[in-house]
């Protein structure tokens, strides 16, 4: 009977820490503005990912080609969908590792595809838009990405995030829908008038 009431300090104490932890960890969750603006962003990468195959004229060569890093890019915003819903309903250590998993996947497979399809692009000005194109996509995730409390930043997400810095992007905040819709339309469709829809 002694030993119970030792360990009674003890085991109000460790209580008493779990409560602050999970009181803390909820207010994070509830108030962090990345959750806000990623939120807001996801349609506008949804809806870029999803005109890609728009950029080029659709009865060239070139279309098939970028149908296919549409679809890819679409397939992956939608993973990164996923798991940002999956988080947002359950902020836990174990679903935002898988938040930061499916962002790295766009950073890394979305400029693979590319990268696979490229050579075969028979007018530069169509590689040119679809690069583009993904380039603002990725840009964007890995900002997002970086700005993840806890991120490790990888070797080929800082080069690109050094990359766009040069090119004067601000890459230490998560850009709004809104600063995402003006960098589409001026990087983007300012490479494919009259193809480029409306953000």
């Amino acid at each position: 009977m002694k030993t119970a009431i030792d360990d009674r300090p003890r085991t109000l104490a460790a209580i008493g820490m779990t409560l602050i932890m999970l009181s803390t960890l909820s207010a994070w969750s509830c108030s962090s503005t990345w959750l806000q603006i990623v939120q807001q962003d996801l349609p506008v990468l949804t809806k870029q990912a999803t005109s890609i195959a728009q950029l080029v004229d659709p009865s060239g060569s070139d279309a098939k080609l970028a149908t296919t890093v549409g679809s890819d890019a679409v397939s992956l915003i939608g993973l990164v969908s996923d798991a940002y819903a999956a988080y947002n309903q359950s902020p836990t250590a174990d679903t935002l590792q898988k938040l930061r998993v499916a962002l790295d996947t766009v950073g890394t497979k979305l400029p693979e595809t590319l990268q696979s399809v490229a050579g075969q692009f028979s007018n530069p000005t169509d590689l040119l838009i679809v690069t583009a194109a993904v380039d603002a996509i990725v840009t964007t995730v890995d900002i997002i990405a970086n700005q993840i409390p806890g991120a490790t930043k990888s070797a080929a997400r800082a080069a690109h995030l050094h990359k766009m810095k040069a090119a004067g992007r601000d890459v230490k905040k998560i850009p709004t829908a809104d600063d995402l819709r003006k960098q589409w339309n001026s990087q983007v469709c300012s490479l494919a008038p009259g193809r480029c829809p409306t953000m």
